[in-house]
């Protein structure tokens, strides 16, 4: 593995940074206060996916790397030293399910040329790992809105998945278009909206 590693250092792949860190919380209102107010943060993007699933993108000043934090209305507890998405189990049956646990950190996105992810797609098939197809995001409801098969005019992200060797979820990711004030139109979900605490 490390022979193959150093192989594509500086080589098959152009990793430009990261294109986000992504974790979860339980109260999107609190986290979007404390990472705005707080830390100073420009919250640059809000989204509704499906199953009433929130995602809030954060900007770190410079326009470039992000921090996101997803909702979801079925997340777990936080579980200190416990938390792993079952995404590839999801893909395989035909889901999109990338739920974890609340306080976890969901998946590492690293952004790259728009131009280059089908090619890296298959590179990473020919590695013998499992890829996702390429994904467009998109924010309308619903998931074949949400993840259209082609990109459309809202698609601001296309990405394809796969895992490291301990299961941890990887993002090849590329900007669609940018940002704007227009993305950031809904309103935070609050711990109260949880199912767990619903009943």
């Amino acid at each position: 593995m490390v022979d193959k590693l150093l192989q594509h250092a500086g080589g098959e792949f152009e990793i430009r940074g990261f294109h986000e860190i992504a974790c979860v919380c339980s109260d999107m209102q609190r986290t979007t206060d404390f990472y705005t107010n707080v830390l100073g943060m420009r919250l640059a993007q809000t989204t509704e996916g499906p199953g009433g699933s929130q995602k809030f993108v954060f900007d770190f000043g410079n326009g470039v790397d992000r921090m996101a934090f997803y909702w979801f209305p079925d997340a777990a507890p936080s579980q200190p030293g416990i938390a792993q998405s079952d995404f590839f189990t999801s893909v395989k049956e035909g889901g999109r399910d990338i739920t974890t646990a609340t306080g976890s950190m969901n998946h590492f996105a690293f952004d790259v040329a728009p131009d280059k992810i089908e090619a890296y797609r298959e590179v990473l098939i020919n590695e013998g790992l499992q890829v996702t197809d390429v994904w467009n995001h998109s924010d309308r409801p619903g998931v074949d809105q949400y993840m259209p098969a082609q990109p459309n005019e809202d698609t601001f992200i296309r990405s394809i998945y796969f895992p490291d060797p301990d299961g941890i979820v990887l993002e090849f990711a590329c900007w669609g278009r940018p940002l704007t004030a227009d993305d950031v139109i809904h309103e935070g979900k609050r711990e109260s909206d949880l199912a767990r605490n619903r009943t």
